[in-house]
């Protein structure tokens, strides 16, 4: 499964599982289910989450190997977790509960936020849930959008990277912000401090990333005209 270039406007409610592009998916372990280049506006809404559920900006839950990259989230998560099941469901503005397989998720900004701010009977962090299988991160998102701003992720993952940074709404607006979103996919490499406390290099394929766009006085935009072909920027 394949999305790419994908920009939802709608909004989703869902009982269980509710996300902007996948609600609940299930696949074989070495599978391909990609992400790229896409975009949430729609709020998202879960009515009624209860055990192993989850509500996000691109899925709910995934049990399936899922790269999820150079994508933005701009929608609210709006959910109601039965609070009996505590710790047991995920919400987050990107994805919300993901327990099998390897989920990455690379140059991926969300400016969402989480309502209720602190929602019981759940986990929940500003860009990802109840996240247990292994993991790999490079998300910015709006700190003061969710309660308890510095909580990126609620992870038990056997991470193998994390670069998770909460932002403020002044940098995630300015052209510094873009620069630096291009500037990674022109490198292709990044870096993050490891459990050790010691800063590692990350080098990643962003061929066919789509160009960061600067909005002035708002958050940047996919430009889906202008992508990566490894080497310069070329229009589409």
């Amino acid at each position: 499964m394949i999305a790419e270039g994908v920009i939802n406007y709608a909004s989703v409610t869902g009982v269980a599982h509710a996300g902007g592009l996948i609600a609940d998916r299930e696949g074989e372990i070495g599978g391909n289910t990609s992400i790229k280049n896409c975009a949430n506006y729609g709020t998202i809404t879960c009515t009624d989450m209860w055990t192993y559920m989850g509500a996000g900006g691109f899925f709910g839950r995934a049990k399936a190997d899922i790269n999820l990259e150079n994508c933005v989230n701009y929608g609210i998560i709006k959910c109601t977790p039965i609070s009996t099941h505590t710790n047991a469901s995920g919400i987050g503005t990107v994805f919300g509960y993901s327990d099998r397989g390897t989920l990455n998720a690379k140059n991926i900004i969300s400016v969402g936020a989480i309502t209720p701010a602190n929602p019981s009977g759940t986990r929940f962090g500003a860009i990802g849930g109840r996240i247990s299988s292994n993991f790999t991160a490079m998300c910015y998102y709006y700190k003061i959008g969710i309660a308890n701003s510095n909580f990126g992720l609620s992870t038990g993952a056997e991470t193998v990277e994390i670069n998770v940074e909460g932002k403020d709404e002044a940098y995630l607006k300015s052209q510094a912000f873009v620069n630096k979103l291009n500037g990674l996919i022109e490198t292709g490499k990044t870096t993050y401090i490891d459990d050790e406390e010691v800063e590692q290099e990350v080098t990643i394929d962003t061929t066919g990333y789509a160009k960061w766009k600067y909005n002035a006085g708002d958050y940047p935009t996919l430009d889906l005209t202008t992508k990566w072909d490894g080497e310069k920027w070329v229009k589409q």
